[in-house]
């Protein structure tokens, strides 16, 4: 048998580093890359490229991940179109932040169709893999089942504007789910489970979309 060399599981990722992060940040922040090297090649590319000669490295080689800090993902203009708008295939670009952001310095819009930015400041490097194998292989881009274990049970539901069953019933269903009802973890957690579903419930039907009025 013949062993599958794991750096090539995530391809080539071309990494520009943030020069906004302290020393110590930025020393934090390369050893989560050396510990992300046995599942990809990254190019570490410099700070001072400009976006044109970004597109100029990248398009001689095959670069399956560009990884950007946060405010040049959202400054950029132009590799979101040499990538392709939709990013369901080939190359994509993503940014990620390595201290915390505030939502506000993201600003309302940017020229992306869909957002991505990777958390490099609280995720630990097993949910980093995670994240890089959701965003790198063109299989997983879509859906929440690459982020989870293959076991994992999913509950779905579709929520339709103008009826169905109201929010509180939903509730009281969510909580009598036996990995939930079950795990003293989860039931801790009992509150903030309603919090978030209440808050998506109101961006939908009060804020959003479902909001018929």
């Amino acid at each position: 048998m013949t062993a599958t060399n794991p750096a090539k599981k995530f391809g080539t990722i071309a990494f520009v580093m943030d020069d906004r992060l302290s020393r110590e940040k930025k020393n934090l922040l390369s050893r989560k890359i050396d510990a992300l090297r046995p599942f990809a090649r990254f190019e570490i590319l410099s700070s001072a490229l400009t976006e044109n000669e970004l597109l100029k490295h990248l398009e001689p080689r095959s670069i399956q991940l560009m990884l950007l800090p946060w405010y040049r993902y959202i400054a950029s203009k132009k590799i979101e179109a040499f990538y392709g708008l939709t990013r369901t295939t080939g190359p994509t670009c993503v940014g990620y932040f390595g201290d915390p952001v505030a939502l506000y310095e993201l600003g309302e819009s940017t020229e992306y169709l869909r957002s991505i930015l990777l958390d490099f400041t609280n995720l630990s490097v097993a949910e980093t893999v995670s994240l890089f194998s959701a965003v790198a292989l063109e299989q997983n881009r879509s859906g929440i089942r690459p982020l989870l274990g293959g076991t994992t049970p999913i509950y779905t539901e579709n929520w339709y504007a103008g009826g169905g069953t109201p929010l509180g019933p939903r509730l009281d269903v969510l909580s009598s789910i036996p990995e939930i009802r079950q795990s003293p973890e989860w039931q801790s957690r009992s509150s903030s489970i309603r919090i978030a579903i209440s808050s998506f419930w109101s961006l939908i039907f009060e804020e959003g979309p479902g909001n018929e009025g």
